[in-house]
C-alpha cells in the first residue's frame, strides 16, 4: 500500500527489538543504523536490537559496513544487509 498507493520508496523505522526482529525476518530491512553510545547501563536483562526466535542459520543476514562516524565519543554506524 505504501509503495503502490502512496509512492513511498523508503522508510526509516525506529523499532524496538520485537519489531526489528519481525522486519528482518520478513526481509524488509535493507540498512541498519546503529549508535554506540558512551553510557554504561547495569541490570540483569541482556540488551539486544532484535528479540524472539533466532533465524535459521541459512537465513542469517550478513551486514556490510557502509559508514562510520565518530562524534563526541559516540560511534554512528551504517550497515547494508546482504543475503546470507
Amino acid at each position: 500500500i505504501l509503495a503502490t498507493d502512496l509512492g513511498v520508496r523508503s522508510m526509516v523505522v525506529e523499532g524496538g527489538p520485537t519489531l526489528n526482529a519481525g522486519l528482518i525476518e520478513a526481509g524488509l530491512v535493507d540498512e541498519l543504523f546503529l549508535t554506540v553510545a558512551t553510557r554504561v547501563l547495569g541490570g540483569s536483562a541482556p540488551r539486544t536490537i532484535v528479540e524472539g526466535a533466532p533465524l535459521p542459520l541459512d537465513r542469517i543476514p550478513r551486514l556490510v559496513l557502509l559508514s562510520l562516524h565518530h562524534h563526541e565519543g559516540e560511534l554512528f554506524l551504517r550497515y547494508r544487509f546482504n543475503e546470507p
